[in-house]
């Protein structure tokens, strides 16, 4: 055996038999390769093996220097710190002194090094650019820290700029004291900012220099004379030598290959993983990782932009701006401070609550009073003497039939017309379980049945069988509602285009029909639907407005000046994560109840991973068994308390998965809905995700998920789903009422030919920890709806800075039509002929506006609405304009799509496809130049569809626009941009 496996082995039999569980659990667990970027090995090749089968493993798997960093990385999860510092040392020495060693030598590419004393002579090479999905960067940016550089550190030939977070080499010393933090010989400065735990993470504008330096380094570094960066003299750096040699000075030195030359550099510290990693930002690809460390003091962020090299060298290194706060709320460091966090959640609380407060209040300030038309009310239908009240008393009473009035369908409007401006009320309808609410024309259909919708000349909102709301749009959208609304508030904009519907106790967004055309008086409409035995007998009632305060004493926004978009958005991601953490404290181990298996579905010898087999087994078909659906429960019920567990779901295209009373039906074809015991999730051909209500919930899902975790909290009537990996909400049912045993439900679906014959495998949960668990744990409920509060804040925030934007004639190509208010586009299919200039497209349907922006936030809406192909965001002025057009990061574009009527993209280098539940009928578009992001919103139900964020932008961008070709007529609708109210 090699000398580097030897001492592997060596190092496993300090393990403890128990501790050597836990060592191979953690290195068969599937995450390994998000944690470090290598895939897990198999349960199977690990369980009853000798130490010395599991390292020639190790090393077959990932070579000798994979073995030792995956080996250190392991112990250092499982706190062997001492055993860490003992071996790192002798392992990386081996590695380089190993005849046998996988790594290839390379002495011909000497590095020189102006920040200490030069690289180590052993180099060995390595790759750059493993390409980072866009959750991993989310993850990491939660961590975002405000980098100042600290000028009694700097070299005295170090010139800092007023604001500390840019740094250059000014060939001069300064005549500078020599305090002991300075550096006295070497072109160094460090970070003001220490970390002692915790993670943290900041980005670097490096991309017009030649040469430069960049990580952390420990506080008890040598900062005088010259020194070796290297880990084990406190340093954790990565280099640029002679504008295209990078180096990770590592022991020995790793030469990268990087495809991507970073413009700006992220650097990730997670103290306790003892891990350092850097990132190409805009590349979204991973540059390299140290892992396998014990830090044991302070860690200072570490900046040299080297020499000035005759002016070759002379641009700055620039820390990028950050926005830390929500107003005073400060970010989390990592889960167990997560969980000790309840005051911060309670400040952020706080904040939106009063925020709220102020935006219903301008609101109230339109507040108009309603009452009950009789003249238009259906001979069912019994009024309050003051107009006030109305309900279905089943008898039809002898009314005139005129034409104003319903005599069909059980409606009414409201006396009160409006023909411009705004308005608001607010009705009760606590107590029922059906109504309809909203607005409708005054030319609607009265007679006969009535057919609820915009094109007939209704905007309105319901509610079904006690818990189905819709909203009434084209098509009709099914609303996921946290909260039962006991009063509803509708808000009309005529000349903006808009009904709105609000829970006015929960002061939240229902739903809001955008980019509507009134042209003649539009009436309120009120249904309190068919009386129904008695069951929907409360009635409807217009509630008095208390006048709010006066306009003067409110302010011009309801959002807080101090409050910063992007980190809205970090912070509804911390907020999901710490909902997830929490949940998964009831992590339970669950495992396959064989005896309910379908007789085609194949179970592993451990029972936790299930597929379909095609051919039926010879199996007893007793009662628990499923006869006809390839369906199995767990063998573990749950009568009580609360339970967490995750599955994979890779490879797969169709799978369901949830929750289901003990006494289901398991025989014959089974209907999955909560009426018939099951609260379940599913996938559907690859893309369509449904949460199975009555009736089924389509799911807005923005990254497809690899595993889903399960939370149930039996007292609280709760069933939730969750993205584990991108750490975000799925879907919930609420209310629900669970009176006897339920079981972990699992359908691997039919294998397709093949195409879907993928397992489901069930993640066995982590050793037990000894760490203790904080007493004070945050609520979940106040979680969940402190996270929804956000998204809908974060929307009212990007409308806080629209602009009007117009088209760009010059920039059109030739087949487009521009209105001559210059706000629609459309495709004619025969071309103009037009100059052709510097600024137009030639080969691709697209132009851009008018304004573009060099600084600051902007906010438009376009008008999407019947259109089956389109593509929107915003591109650099150097855009290339005469050929085919890719439109990704890379060419200068930011943009999103919609193909074939219902296919959503991300147009990122590779597209990503997008999930939307609800499809937009108005586009939000929101760029913020200095923090390089750049969002899309779907107004209707004020939902974020994407942001692509960590953007370098160095020129003026302009909005883009790209109305698709007309194919015969079926995308004939053009796009339109919205004046923004």
């Amino acid at each position: 055996m090699a000398t580097v496996k030897c001492e592997l082995v060596k190092t496993l039999e300090e393990l403890l038999s128990k501790e050597m569980e836990i060592f191979t659990w953690h290195l068969s667990e599937r995450d390994l390769v998000k944690r470090v970027g290598v895939q897990h090995i198999r349960k199977s090749h690990l369980e009853g093996r000798s130490k010395e089968d599991i390292v020639d493993k190790m090393v077959e798997c990932y070579g000798k220097t994979g073995a030792v960093k995956i080996t250190l990385f392991i112990l250092k999860k499982m706190e062997k710190n001492q055993l860490v510092k003992e071996k790192q040392k002798t392992l990386l020495k081996l590695l380089v002194n190993d005849d046998d060693s996988d790594d290839d030598s390379d002495d011909d590419d000497d590095s020189d090094d102006d920040s200490g004393d030069g690289q180590p002579s052993d180099d060995s090479d390595g790759d750059g650019d493993e390409k980072c999905s866009s959750e991993d960067f989310q993850a990491m940016k939660q961590y975002t820290v405000d980098v100042t550089l600290d000028p009694n550190t700097a070299n005295p030939a170090l010139i800092l700029s007023d604001d500390g977070k840019q740094v250059t080499d000014g060939d001069k010393r300064q005549d500078l004291p020599n305090n002991p933090e300075r550096f006295n010989n070497t072109p160094n400065v460090l970070g003001k900012e220490g970390f002692a735990s915790g993670r943290a993470y900041w980005e670097v504008h490096v991309g017009r220099k030649t040469d430069w330096d960049l990580g952390v380094v420990r506080e008890s570094i040598s900062r005088k004379g010259r020194f070796t960066l290297c880990p084990e003299n406190g340093f954790w750096i990565l280099g640029l030598r002679n504008r295209k040699k990078y180096w990770a000075v590592a022991s020995p030195a790793v030469r990268l290959s990087l495809k991507v030359k970073p413009l700006k550099v992220g650097v990730y510290l997670n103290y306790e993983g003892g891990q350092v990693s850097f990132y190409n930002v805009e590349a979204r690809s991973h540059i390299y990782t140290f892992t396998g460390f014990t830090f044991t003091g302070k860690i200072y962020p570490f900046f040299s932009p080297c020499g000035n090299e005759g002016g070759k060298n002379a641009a700055p290194m620039a820390i990028c701006p950050i926005y830390q706060s929500l107003s005073t709320t400060q970010h989390f460091k990592d889960w167990t401070e997560i969980l000790k966090s309840d005051a911060d959640l309670e400040s952020i609380s706080s904040n939106l609550s009063q925020q709220r407060e102020e935006d219903f209040s301008i609101r109230q300030i339109y507040a108009v009073d309603v009452t009950l038309d009789p003249n238009t009310a259906n001979p069912t239908l019994i009024l309050s003497d003051d107009g006030k009240q109305v309900t279905d008393g089943d008898k039809r009473q002898d009314l005139p039939d005129t034409p104003e009035r319903f005599n069909r369908t059980p409606n009414v409007l409201g006396q009160e017309d409006f023909t411009s401006g705004r308005a608001y009320w607010e009705v009760h309808v606590e107590g029922k379980i059906a109504w309809d609410l909203g607005v409708a024309r005054a030319s609607i259909s009265r007679k006969g049945g009535v057919t609820l919708c915009p094109e007939n000349g209704f905007w309105i909102l319901w509610l079904r069988n006690g818990k189905d709301y819709k909203a009434i749009d084209d098509p009709s959208v099914s609303l996921t509602l946290m909260v039962k609304p006991r009063k509803v508030g509708v808000y009309l904009d005529y000349e903006g285009g808009q009904v709105s519907f609000y829970n006015v106790e929960a002061r939240s967004h229902i739903y809001t029909f955008t980019g509507c055309t009134f042209t003649g008086k539009l009436y309120p409409f009120f249904s309190p639907c068919g009386n129904d035995g008695g069951k929907n007998n409360a009635p409807l009632i217009i509630s008095n407005i208390t006048s709010p305060v006066h306009t003067a004493a409110l302010p011009d926004t309801s959002v807080k000046a101090d409050v910063h978009l992007g980190n809205v958005r970090r912070t509804v991601t911390q907020l999901e994560e710490m909902e997830l953490r929490i949940m998964q404290q009831y992590t339970v181990d669950v495992i396959l109840n064989s005896k309910t298996a379908n007789p085609k579905l194949i179970l592993s010898d451990d029972l936790r991973e299930v597929a379909h087999g095609d051919t039926a087994q010879k199996l007893p078909d007793n009662k628990e068994r499923f006869n006809r659906a390839p369906n199995v429960l767990g063998q573990e019920g749950f009568a009580s308390g609360r339970a967490y567990w995750e599955v994979y779901v890779e490879g797969k295209t169709d799978w369901d998965f949830g929750v289901a009373r003990e006494s289901i039906s398991r025989k014959g074809k089974i209907t999955l809905c909560p009426e018939n015991g099951f609260w379940t999730i599913c996938l559907r051909n690859g893309k369509e995700y449904k949460a199975f209500e009555s009736p089924p919930v389509p799911l807005n899902l923005m990254v497809k998920p690899r595993k889903v975790g399960l939370y149930l909290d039996y007292e609280g009537g709760q069933v939730s789903f969750y993205n584990v990996e991108a750490r975000s909400h799925i879907y919930t049912f609420t209310g629900c009422t669970f009176t006897e045993k339920l079981y972990p439900f699992f359908s691997p679906s039919v294998n397709d030919g093949g195409k879907n014959s993928a397992p489901m495998a069930i993640c066995p949960p982590p050793p037990p920890s000894d760490a203790a668990c904080p007493s004070s744990i945050p609520d979940l409920g106040k979680v969940r709806s402190t996270i929804c509060q956000l998204e809908e804040m974060e929307q009212w925030m990007t409308q806080q800075h629209s602009v009007d934007v117009t088209l760009d004639p010059r920039t059109a190509h030739p087949s487009l039509r521009v209105s001559t208010d210059k706000r629609e586009i459309k495709t004619e299919g025969v071309g103009l002929d037009l100059p052709e200039s510097p600024e137009r497209f030639i080969q691709s349907c697209s132009v851009l506006g008018a304004e573009g922006f060099a600084a600051g936030r902007c906010y438009w809406e376009v008008i999407v609405s019947e259109k089956t192909m389109w593509t929107l965001g915003v591109a650099r002025e150097s855009i290339n304009r005469k050929g085919a057009l890719t439109t990704s990061p890379q060419e200068g574009f930011w943009t999103v799509s919609l193909t074939k009527a219902t296919e959503y993209w991300a147009n990122c280098g590779r597209a990503l496809r997008l999930l939307l539940r609800v499809k937009p009928q108005k586009v939000g578009v929101f760029v913020d130049y200095e923090e390089g992001q750049v969002s899309f919103y779907n107004i209707n139900n004020r939902s974020h569809i994407y942001s692509f964020t960590g953007c370098t932008f160095t020129e003026k961008i302009y909005p883009f626009f790209c109305p698709g070709e007309s194919d015969n007529g079926v995308n004939a609708a053009p796009l339109i941009i919205s004046r923004t109210s």
